[in-house]
């Protein structure tokens, strides 16, 4: 038998009582002894459960630790094993949840979303208490912290990339995490980073490769054979996935022509997109051919007097640094115009157009001489050109008059003679610094021709398509029940409309190519944080 005596702190007065077990009261007893003291009663235990103090070894008392958490403090108090078990497990759920937490912060400031992270670690992950525990804790949680260090590396890489402290907090707590989950009391190993990037690229296939069948619908011919098939979607990969990585240079509009930020949310913006991006690719495109294509002439290009002793071909030009010898810069990928003659002829030689549309004859005649004496435009010249035609057809196409239809087939017939002569220029480039970029535009350009063709489509259909002749079957039960009073006809009708309702809104093309490039986009983030986290391994 032990005699005891302790602080009450909630009412200040000293207790002092006999305990006949052989180990020391717990918690729990010391809840009871209180409870049943502070009723003036003997102290023995009661059914009390709410614990106000706790002794220590000083004969002090301080607020035990409550929930998970504290359970695993009390109990590894003085036990350095269980400290550092104690310590590793709350590690596993206490990080990640203050990471959460830390997100929740935000709208608050990212300073306070940080002091919440820390304060929240703090009360959830046991620190050990005695020497040996924190030993034991260092070396048992030394990968744990590991983890933390890189999601905090990954978070910041993050921020800086996408300037979203949000995004930043979700990939800190995602990584740190990533080792374990606790589920049904085991342990479950979650996939290294190069799986867990390998698992996002076949989800971004997936996504893409879904997307693109059910919005764009390519035709039987391209998707029969199996060789077919997988080009055609690894060329719709590229485009999607190319798309994205230009979001921040698309210049989408809706159908009213206002500017919308972010990346396509209809098959027309889809098919803007797919125009924006190849420009990108042009840009590229004449970036490299400048940077490469400079060399020294092989003598000086000035004699004594200043005169030009060096032929320069067409489109080159000298670069002069004082002091240095000069660079002849050569010219960018060149689109010939002297041709479009060969487009136009049809038009200026038409004997009908001269006598009842001559006005279109002297259209196609200024646009002719206009081009020839501009002799050649660049890739990215080539490419706005297109645009500026396209957008003026699309004006004629909404309100046609007799003197906007003359000038809309000559502007057509300039669009498509300089989308061919592109292809045909983009095509016969050899080197092989420009494959990359040639795989790149081969991929746009079989993709864009498809999704052109269903965006028209989409933008000619009726509000009553085939699908809603259903209406003609699931009205009349309606009204059939309805007269005769039959209950079961009405709700068979309503269901029917409400199938057919259903069935339009998930197969909507707008609303399948939305969905598209919201998911590819996340998906490819999170490829991006797993990339990130297995080269900073390496």
């Amino acid at each position: 038998m032990s005699i005891y005596t302790v602080l009450d702190e909630a009412t200040n007065k000293k207790i002092k009582f006999e305990w006949n077990e052989s180990s020391p009261p717990t918690d729990k007893d010391y809840v009871e002894i209180f409870a049943a003291a502070r009723k003036g009663g003997p102290q023995k235990p009661t059914n009390t459960t709410t614990m106000q103090t706790r002794p220590t070894s000083s004969g002090k008392y301080t607020p035990p630790s409550t929930g998970a958490t504290g359970t695993f403090q009390n109990i590894g108090r003085g036990y350095p094993a269980v400290e550092a078990a104690a310590n590793l497990v709350t590690s596993f759920y206490g990080i990640p949840v203050s990471g959460l937490a830390g997100l929740l912060a935000l709208p608050t400031g990212a300073d306070n979303a940080n002091k919440v992270v820390n304060a929240v670690q703090k009360a959830t992950v046991y620190q050990p208490q005695t020497e040996r525990g924190k030993e034991l804790a260092g070396a048992a949680a030394y990968p744990i912290e590991k983890l933390n260090e890189a999601g905090g590396a990954a978070g910041d890489w993050v921020n800086k990339k996408t300037g979203s402290p949000a995004a930043a907090a979700i990939t800190h707590a995602t990584i740190a995490g990533a080792p374990a989950i606790i589920q049904g009391g085991r342990m479950i190993l979650r996939p290294s980073p190069a799986q867990a990037s390998a698992t996002m690229g076949k989800k971004i296939n997936v996504a893409i490769d879904k997307g693109v069948e059910k919005a764009i619908r390519p035709s039987v011919v391209k998707m029969e054979m199996y060789g077919q098939m997988e080009k055609y979607r690894a060329d719709a990969r590229t485009t999607v996935t190319e798309i994205i990585k230009n979001k921040d240079n698309l210049k989408l509009v809706n159908e009213f022509g206002d500017k919308v930020e972010g990346l396509p949310k209809t098959l027309k913006q889809f098919s803007q997109a797919i125009e924006e991006t190849k420009r990108t690719i042009f840009e590229e495109y004449d970036a490299l051919a400048k940077e490469s294509d400079k060399y020294r002439p092989n003598r000086n290009m000035y004699d004594a007097n200043g005169k030009s002793q060096y032929p320069l071909k067409p489109g080159e030009r000298p670069i002069l640094k004082s002091g240095e010898h000069p660079v002849i810069e050569q010219p960018a990928i060149k689109v010939d115009l002297s041709k479009i003659g060969n487009e136009l002829a049809p038009v200026l030689k038409s004997k009908v157009l001269r006598d009842l549309s001559p006005e279109t004859v002297e259209y196609a005649s200024a646009r002719l001489n206009t081009l020839k004496e501009r002799g050649s435009y660049t890739a990215v010249e080539t490419q706005e050109a297109i645009k500026i035609l396209n957008q003026s057809l699309e004006a004629v196409y909404k309100d046609p008059t007799p003197a906007t239809k003359g000038r809309a087939l000559v502007d057509s017939m300039v669009a498509n003679h300089l989308r061919k002569q592109l292809d045909t220029t983009i095509e016969g480039i050899t080197g092989a610094k420009y494959q990359a970029l040639k795989r790149k535009y081969g991929s746009l350009r079989r993709i864009e021709k498809d999704v052109t063709k269903r965006a028209i489509v989409d933008a000619r259909k009726n509000n009553k398509g085939l699908l809603d002749y259903s209406d003609i079957y699931t009205g009349y039960h309606i009204i059939e029940g309805m007269l005769k009073g039959d209950p079961v006809k009405v709700t068979a009708g309503i269901g029917a409309r409400l199938t057919k309702t259903y069935y339009k809104m998930m197969n909507e093309p707008n609303r399948i190519v939305k969905n598209m490039f919201g998911d590819v986009e996340g998906l490819m983030d999170q490829k991006a944080v797993m990339d990130y986290i297995r080269n900073q391994g390496e």
